[in-house]
């Protein structure tokens, strides 16, 4: 069947067309721009609110950083800050000496009433027992794994280390072997300054000591030792630092002390009159 539209919107449409085409294509692009507009320019939806920081508990902190040791396990042995109580060993602190740059400090000790001799940090005093740390008015001595305070006999502050010429006379009285006076060998043992002055030695395991400086006119180079001197042992003992050499001079009266001198062995006997 044909459907015949009214003769006027017949011809309204034959004549029209083209502009209602036009006017439906506009509409259709009004249309989009005003979807992407929206899409575009819409404000972003809104994120949820964060919830603030919460403040570490220091405490906790202390705590997880002392677990995990970031710093490392701290010594039972004793601190220079930590108290200790004095020790009960049968020693005397007859001086202390600071350090002058060149030398270390150095603590002049009595041991078991034999006599002064000198130590520096690490040295083995006794037995199991070490010196630890020369302080102005003290030592700190490292007994077993404790620590334990020896006081200045006499307060004072610590005398500075000095050049001082020791009042010794070294006879010579053949190849290797010397004269020496007891009155004035025991003065210059007995004088704390002389024995701070000694001189330096370091440990050489297995093989003794290595003299590393000597003062002009200290009690060592009265003695006959050079820098650079290996002494491996005196009156046939081991020796691990310059007390060890001095103890000797202390109590014996014929001391022979062997060694090496650029590569050379030598032997020096000493009679103490």
């Amino acid at each position: 069947m044909t459907i015949r539209l009214p003769q006027k919107i017949s011809a309204f449409l034959q004549t029209r067309w083209v502009t209602l085409l036009n006017l439906g294509l506009v509409t259709l692009l009004c249309w989009q721009l005003a979807h992407w507009t929206w899409l575009l320019l819409a404000p972003a939806p809104a994120k949820p609110t964060a919830s603030a920081p919460t403040t570490p508990d220091p405490a906790h902190l202390l705590d997880t950083i002392r677990a995990a040791h970031l710093f490392g396990t701290a010594s039972h042995a004793g601190s220079p800050g930590a108290a200790q109580a004095t020790t009960s060993l049968n020693l005397k602190l007859s001086g202390v000496f600071a350090s002058n740059g060149k030398l270390p400090a150095v603590a002049i000790i009595n041991v078991e009433n034999q006599g002064d001799l000198p130590f520096v940090n690490g040295d083995s005093i006794l037995p199991n027992v070490t010196l630890e740390q020369v302080r102005p008015d003290h030592v700190v001595l490292n007994r077993g794994g404790i620590s334990e305070k020896l006081p200045l006999e006499q307060k004072g502050a610590p005398l500075a280390l000095q050049k001082k010429t020791a009042q010794l006379n070294v006879r010579k009285e053949g190849k290797g072997r010397f004269g020496v006076s007891r009155d004035e060998l025991n003065q210059a043992l007995s004088d704390p300054t002389q024995l701070a002055n000694a001189g330096r030695v370091t440990a050489m395991p297995g093989q003794g000591v290595r003299v590393e400086e000597v003062n002009p006119g200290s009690l060592m180079s009265r003695l006959g030792l050079q820098g650079g001197d290996i002494i491996h042992q005196i009156n046939n003992k081991p020796v691990n630092k310059t007390a060890d050499l001095l103890r000797e001079y202390q109590t014996s009266n014929h001391i022979s002390v062997k060694g090496a001198r650029n590569g050379q062995s030598f032997e020096y006997n000493y009679i103490v009159r």
